[in-house]
C-alpha cells in the first residue's frame, strides 16, 4: 500500500471515530489497515498520522482511558488536543535544557565516575 493509499485509508477509518469517547487504539488501527503488528509498521503508521496532522487532518490522541486516536467532535476537543501537544512540547524543552547542562557535565571526564 502506498503512503497516499494508507493516508486515505486512515482518514476513512478515522471518520468512524469522531469524539473523545470513540477512539481507536493503534493495534486496532493496524488491524483495520491490514498491517502487521511490527515495529516498522507501527512507525510507518505513526508517521502517516503525523503527516495527516500536518496536512490539516486533526487527528487527536488520548493516553487516558478510553485511549487511542480520534477526530475532535467540536472546538473544545480540538483545543484540548492542542493543549496536550503544547504540554508535550514544554516537557521536551525542559528535557533539552537538562541535557544541555547535564550533558556537558557528563562529557567532562571528572564527572563521569559520579554518574556510575
Amino acid at each position: 500500500m502506498t503512503d497516499t493509499e494508507l493516508k486515505d485509508s486512515v482518514k476513512h477509518i478515522m471518520y468512524r471515530h469522531v469524539g473523545r469517547g470513540f477512539p481507536i487504539d493503534r493495534a486496532d488501527l493496524l488491524d483495520a489497515l491490514d498491517l502487521p503488528h511490527t515495529s516498522s509498521a507501527d512507525r510507518r503508521l505513526r508517521e502517516i498520522i503525523r503527516q495527516l496532522k500536518r496536512d490539516l487532518f486533526p487527528i487527536q490522541f488520548a493516553t487516558e482511558k478510553p485511549a487511542g486516536y480520534y477526530l475532535p467532535a467540536n472546538e473544545r476537543e480540538l483545543i484540548e488536543g492542542i493543549e496536550k501537544l503544547k504540554g508535550y512540547v514544554k516537557d521536551e524543552c525542559i528535557t533539552i535544557r537538562a541535557l544541555r547542562t547535564g550533558g556537558s557535565r557528563f562529557l567532562a571526564g571528572d564527572k563521569q565516575l559520579e554518574l556510575i
